[in-house]
């Protein structure tokens, strides 16, 4: 698997599904942040419309209204727009939909409290709600994470890992 990667992965933890992915990326961001003498890093902002699955942690960060009626409270998480082209609100005049998604990303890190916040959680590719962001969207993202030392999880289940062009394994 790490072959098949990014150069510099080294190492895979196989899971059984994709919210046991996601619990276990929270567990492991924690971890991270323990280790590097961060302890108060615990927050995880998802997006609005996001789908992280329905254990309780995983289901507190996702963001499809409804899942949660029966199960609340939700493990404390906090939430971010969803950089969908369609039906996005908020962008100031001359911004991208990509920009403005990021910037209120940003804006969510400083509400938080970038030395609360751990991780960032999205879907590159999303299923559940909307299906893709604007174009300029992970990129910005990516530098916003790096600028307030806050770990991005890519919630990636949907396009697994496939074969040769006949499909088979």
């Amino acid at each position: 698997m790490t072959e098949l990667a990014y150069p510099n992965l080294a190492a895979v933890y196989f899971t059984s599904g994709g919210a046991e992915s996601d619990e276990s990326a929270f567990k492991t961001v924690r971890y991270y942040w323990k280790v590097k003498g961060k302890p108060d890093k615990v927050k995880i902002i998802s997006r609005q419309m996001g789908y992280h699955g329905v254990t309780l942690a995983a289901m507190s960060a996702t963001g499809v209204p409804g899942y949660d009626k029966m199960f609340g409270p939700r493990v404390r998480t906090s939430s971010t727009r969803h950089p969908y082209s369609y039906r996005f609100e908020g962008a100031k005049p001359g911004e991208t939909v990509g920009q403005a998604a990021a910037r209120m990303l940003e804006e969510t890190i400083l509400k938080e409290g970038p030395e609360t916040v751990a991780a960032f959680i999205a879907e590159p590719v999303q299923g559940a709600a909307h299906p893709r962001a604007a174009d300029d969207y992970f990129p910005l993202i990516r530098k916003i994470c790096t600028k307030h030392d806050v770990l991005f999880i890519a919630d990636e289940v949907i396009t697994a890992l496939a074969g040769p062009a006949t499909g088979s394994p």
